[in-house]
Formats: C-alpha cells, sequence, structure tokens
C-alpha cells in the first residue's frame, strides 16, 4: 500500500483516501493539460508531484517531472494538432492507481530537435 508522507514518516494510507471518482478526477486533469496546447506547466501542481517520476522515460528526456513537459512540448513542435483521446480508463483504487488506453493522433507539421541518445 502506498502512503502519503511527510519526510519519511508515513501520514495516511493514499487508498483510505482517493476514491474512484477521486483518482478519475485528477487523472482526467492531467490528461485534459497535456491536450492543451502550450498549457502552463504550473497548472500541474494540482495533480502531479513536483517528484514524480517517470517508470519508462521518454528517450532524451529526464524521468521526472520536468522531462514530461519537455516531451509533451516537442510532441506539440512536431504535430501541433497533438491530441490523445481517451478510450479506456482502468482504476485500482487499493494501489491508488489509473492507466489510461489513448489513441494519440496528430499531423506531422513541423519538426522537433534530434534527440541525443
Amino acid at each position: 500500500m502506498r502512503f502519503l508522507t511527510f519526510g519519511y514518516l508515513p501520514l495516511l494510507p493514499l487508498a483510505a483516501i482517493m476514491s474512484r471518482e477521486q483518482l478519475l478526477d485528477i487523472s482526467s486533469k492531467f490528461l485534459a493539460w497535456v491536450n492543451t496546447p502550450g498549457a502552463d506547466p504550473a497548472d500541474l501542481k494540482s495533480v502531479a508531484a513536483d517528484d514524480l517520476v517517470l517508470k519508462i522515460p521518454y528517450p532524451g528526456q529526464t524521468p521526472d517531472l520536468s522531462g514530461f513537459v519537455e516531451h509533451t512540448k516537442m510532441a506539440y513542435a512536431a504535430a501541433s494538432d497533438f491530441k490523445l483521446t481517451l478510450l479506456k480508463a482502468v482504476v485500482d483504487e487499493v494501489e491508488c492507481t489509473v492507466v489510461h488506453f489513448v489513441e494519440c493522433s496528430g499531423t506531422q507539421d513541423g519538426y522537433r530537435d534530434p534527440i541525443a541518445f
């Protein structure tokens, strides 16, 4: 079970404070941010932790929130109509996890800087 922590002290189990509806609300706001061209990264503060870690980082990006933001900017630079369409959301209340199955669409109308590998 995951816990909210302050320093190293567990305060509350996340499962005890996050309902299915709350989890879906947060994940929907996150997806809405991704689907907004030029969205302000500060708007992610309400739905993503500053110390977010991507389990599968994007090539050439850091595996954190700033790497995710940069990757999103690169996607819009390559396809100004970039969009993720939600196909299905799977919620695990015990683990406080939401998995989105999405369709990625967009027409390439620009180029991004090459990624250094």
